[in-house]
């Protein structure tokens, strides 16, 4: 049964360039997910990913997200509560697993299970390992 929910023009255009698996799991977790999301950005290129460094948005010169292995998403209508991005989290868990595909997500890089805690904390975020 399927939720309704279908990707804007702008997430489509997000998910341009991002690894073919990545792509698969994201699409796969919008048909399973509770809430409807949008995938903000995908490829990054190396002057975006130092316009955000500068701008200490991110703390990294490097990201996943150059090499097209990473994804920020987030909920529609969503107020950057981090309750609000579990859905997003359990959706593309639950595909990548029905993929057999390995994902690392930034409200626990460090898989500790502590969702808020000083392991870099990043909702958005996630990336194939």
């Amino acid at each position: 049964m399927s939720n309704g929910f279908v990707f804007s023009r702008r997430s489509e255009e997000s998910l341009r360039g991002v690894n073919p698996k990545l792509q698969a799991v994201v699409r796969r977790a919008l048909q399973l997910s509770k809430v409807d999301f949008i995938v903000i950005e995908g490829l990054r290129t190396a002057e975006r990913q130092r316009q955000l460094l500068a701008e200490r948005k991110t703390k990294v010169s490097h990201s996943k997200h150059q090499d097209g292995l990473a994804v920020d998403l987030f909920p529609v209508g969503g107020t950057w509560k981090a309750a609000e991005f579990f859905p997003l989290r359990d959706a593309m868990f639950a595909a990548a697993s029905e993929q057999g595909v390995t994902l690392r997500w930034g409200g626990d890089f460090n898989g500790d299970g502590h969702t808020v805690g000083n392991d870099n904390w990043d909702c958005p975020h996630f990336e194939l390992r």
